[in-house]
């Protein structure tokens, strides 16, 4: 619910019995942290879009205006995931990575990035106030709404080749009056990919929140797309529409526990007979 993905399948480790040992769970720590930070600033300061063919550190320094030694240690640092490789003295992307240098596969790599940074930033902020929640998802922050939203459209994008593996759904999606519920959209990212992708899918994007209701309509209007996509201010579970949609996508992680049951019987009621629902989980 916090953004940590523990591996549950593994025994609890020991307790620690040396400081010692502390310490060095702590080095470790302070390395992720600053190999997250220090990624994120080579996307901010542009560093990923010089990557698309060979260049000399000099040459990326003067183009990106940065000092020619933060470029070499923003490319070590890239070169130690295995994003980056050198040779010859000239610096670019590694084949995987190739696709994250255009304007489009950067925009994804620093959404992927920005969301849990800053959300964790926001996280330890409640945590110094006292006001952590584990209630569903409620950030305001546009930076962070729209960095979610980016990285929604690239989950929803890497999501479509699969959706042809569920029976029937695809034909839905591609026929005329195709629905689409998409719970707690947010910048409305994946109603904005799957109505780009099925040009006659309409949708209806559950956003109760004002921050995010607003980017997403925002985002709406900048695809053109506001007579297909419609914000709508209201909680799942006070959905009282019936057999409306052939697709509903529902985030567990973003709702608070108490309203799953509720949220559940209202998608099902929502549900075309034959329709889908897709439900992105973290817990049981």
């Amino acid at each position: 619910r916090i953004g940590l993905r523990l591996r549950r399948s593994r025994p609890s480790p020991a307790p620690l019995r040396r400081a010692a040992e502390v310490l060095r769970r702590l080095d470790e720590l302070d390395a992720a942290i600053w190999s997250a930070n220090a990624l994120s600033a080579a996307v901010e300061a542009g560093l990923l879009d010089q990557l698309d063919g060979p260049a000399s550190p000099d040459e990326i320094a003067r183009r990106t205006g940065l000092p020619p030694a933060i470029v070499l240690a923003l490319v070590d640092v890239l070169a130690g995931f295995g994003f980056a490789r050198r040779e010859g003295g000239a610096v670019s992307a590694a084949p995987g990575f190739a696709p994250f240098t255009g304007p489009e596969g950067a925009r994804a790599f620093r959404a992927a990035l920005r969301a849990p940074l800053l959300q964790a930033e926001a996280f330890r902020r409640d945590a110094r106030a006292g006001a952590v929640t584990l209630d569903g998802w409620r950030h305001e922050d546009p930076e962070v709404i729209e960095a979610q939203g980016a990285l929604t459209s690239l989950w929803a994008g890497r999501a479509i080749p699969r959706l042809r593996f569920l029976p029937g759904l695809v034909r839905r999606l591609e026929a005329r009056g195709a629905a689409l519920l998409d719970v707690g959209a947010g910048a409305a990212g994946l109603s904005i990919t799957l109505c780009r992708h099925y040009p006659a899918l309409s949708a209806t994007a559950l956003e109760p929140a004002p921050g995010p209701a607003e980017v997403g309509a925002r985002h709406v209007r900048a695809a053109g797309l506001e007579d297909r996509i419609e914000i709508r201010r209201q909680r799942v579970e006070h959905l009282d529409e019936r057999a409306a949609y052939d697709l509903a996508f529902l985030p567990q992680m973003f709702l608070p526990d108490a309203v799953i049951e509720p949220a559940a019987a209202a998608l099902f009621r929502a549900l075309k007979p034959g329709g889908w629902l897709l439900a992105a989980t973290l817990a049981r």
